[in-house]
């Protein structure tokens, strides 16, 4: 999502959310988003390009709609193919019992739970279990320094180890150059994801970029994951 501005051209959600949160429209903003996601798969199945799931963030308030299991399933999208993902602060340990249904209905729908930002809020593990999110992602504020900081990395290595110790995939968000790859990916993250791989783009580039390539966006990090699955995939945009 990105707000076309007339003088400032084209800017991220985080210039805009808080504003769209005090209008009352996030709700909206959310609708839009998930009406558009059946098109947009559809377009790149019937292109022959292989895009395997869709990631969508979801604010708090929609997490306590009941309105939005509807919207998911009204979507037209395979929730197999769909994956959710949460900012860490939506469940602080005062999770309701309607932001609880909704994860729950999330679970019996398949959709994939994600926790996006993992380490900058003040969730206890104790919710974190409460959760039992399918993915957990590492905040871009704790992969970035791990490269001119090596003291940063025992705390990167800690959060993994919570992940996969629960049963976790692990992305390293933030991952910006071939050492981030490197060294996030020998500690053991199942994905990274960062500037490294690509810049955001819209739909059509997309689509062009992974018809031009055969279906495979990036291609060139040098390194081999030092454990036994090797055989699963380690690389996201």
């Amino acid at each position: 999502m990105r707000w076309s501005h007339p003088t400032k051209g084209i800017l991220a959600p985080a210039a805009f959310l808080d504003t769209a949160a005090d209008m009352g429209i996030l709700k909206r903003i959310d609708e839009i988003v998930f009406s558009s996601l059946h098109g947009v798969m559809s377009r790149f199945d019937d292109a022959r390009v292989d895009v395997p799931r869709v990631a969508v963030n979801v604010s708090a308030a929609r997490l306590a709609d009941p309105s939005f299991i509807h919207d998911i399933k009204s979507s037209g999208v395979d929730p197999a193919r769909l994956t959710v993902e949460i900012l860490e602060s939506v469940y602080l340990d005062r999770m309701g019992d309607v932001v609880r249904w909704t994860i729950d209905e999330l679970d019996e729908l398949g959709v994939t739970v994600a926790l996006d930002d993992f380490g900058t809020g003040h969730a206890s593990v104790r919710a974190l279990l409460a959760i039992r999110p399918a993915i957990l992602k590492i905040d871009r504020h704790f992969i970035q320094p791990v490269v001119m900081d090596p003291s940063t990395r025992p705390l990167v290595a800690s959060i993994i180890c919570i992940g996969k110790g629960l049963s976790m995939r692990v992305v390293a968000e933030g991952v910006e150059t071939e050492e981030h790859a490197r060294i996030v990916g020998e500690m053991g993250c199942d994905y990274l994801q960062g500037f490294y791989f690509g810049r955001p783009m819209s739909e059509s580039d997309l689509s062009v970029r992974l018809v031009e390539t055969g279906g495979k966006f990036f291609s060139g990090v040098n390194w081999e994951p030092n454990r036994e699955d090797t055989d699963k995939a380690r690389r996201t945009v």
